[in-house]
């Protein structure tokens, strides 16, 4: 039997609101001058079709809002989308423009330069402890909520144990599958094709890891359910991190080599 907690109706703290939205709009902003920068230096337009991808990626949000049970006060609330009776605020959109764009290029960069497997493993850490710190504001703030008595692994100021794992994971998912598409399939004539790819390839990385969760979450009032299916998740992300890893990680010589080249020329 369906266990689905109604989501709380909140109202928005409105001087957070102005001040969290005008702060992302300025990210958002120099996201999009790197993106230009990139895509100039590269000579493509891969960067400029991941920014707008990024843009549409939110339409994710909804789902995955009311699958995992988070809401975004929904009175006074300056809304960007609206779906699955869910408003997305507007601040949030411009974070999809700088939190996705801004760290798959960079992955994809350390990705194409030669990455060990030390080095891997330490960019997926210190991800794990940035989507960490960088949720703990907006929480504290009241700016988005993780509602239910039965959220999983909820020992740090309301934010589930779980996201700090599967979030990072899916910026690092992809950057490979988008590195390897790049590579193999869809030559810089087809870059335009990243701008729909983009939100899909959100949807097919980070749904996969949360499946556990969201169904332990709608389906089971208890927390042992629910942590044993949070712990599930936290170990698939590391698993596909590994795998990942195993596909695009170099031997630390060769990645001297390659930064030595670089250096050369």
């Amino acid at each position: 039997m369906s266990q689905i907690t109604p989501q709380p109706q909140l109202a928005m703290p409105e001087t957070p609101q102005l001040i969290i939205t005008v702060f992302f709009a300025v990210l958002a902003v120099l996201s999009l001058i790197n993106a230009l920068r990139t895509a100039r230096a590269q000579r493509s337009m891969f960067p400029i079709a991941l920014f707008i991808g990024c843009g549409l990626a939110v339409t994710y949000e909804p789902l995955n809002n009311f699958l995992g049970q988070c809401v975004y006060p929904q009175q006074g609330q300056w809304t960007w989308i609206e779906a699955i009776d869910r408003k997305m605020p507007t601040f949030l959109g411009l974070i999809y423009l700088f939190y996705f764009c801004g760290s798959i290029l960079y992955i994809m960069r350390r990705i194409a330069e030669g990455v060990t497997a030390a080095q891997w493993w330490r960019m997926y850490g210190i991800g794990v402890v940035f989507v960490t710190v960088f949720e703990l504001v907006p929480l504290h703030y009241q700016l988005w909520e993780y509602y239910g008595d039965n959220q999983p692994l909820n020992f740090l100021m309301g934010f589930p144990a779980w996201w700090w794992f599967a979030n990072p994971f899916c910026l690092f998912a992809m950057a490979v599958l988008f590195h390897f598409l790049r590579r193999t399939v869809l030559q810089e004539r087809m870059s335009l094709l990243f701008i729909p790819l983009t939100p899909l390839a959100l949807m097919a990385t980070h749904g996969p890891v949360a499946l556990p969760v969201f169904i332990a979450l709608n389906a089971s009032q208890s927390t042992v359910v629910t942590n044993i299916a949070a712990l599930v998740s936290i170990g698939m992300s590391l698993l596909l991190m590994w795998t990942l890893g195993r596909l695009v990680c170099v031997a630390h010589g060769a990645s001297v080599a390659a930064a030595h080249g670089r250096g050369a020329r």
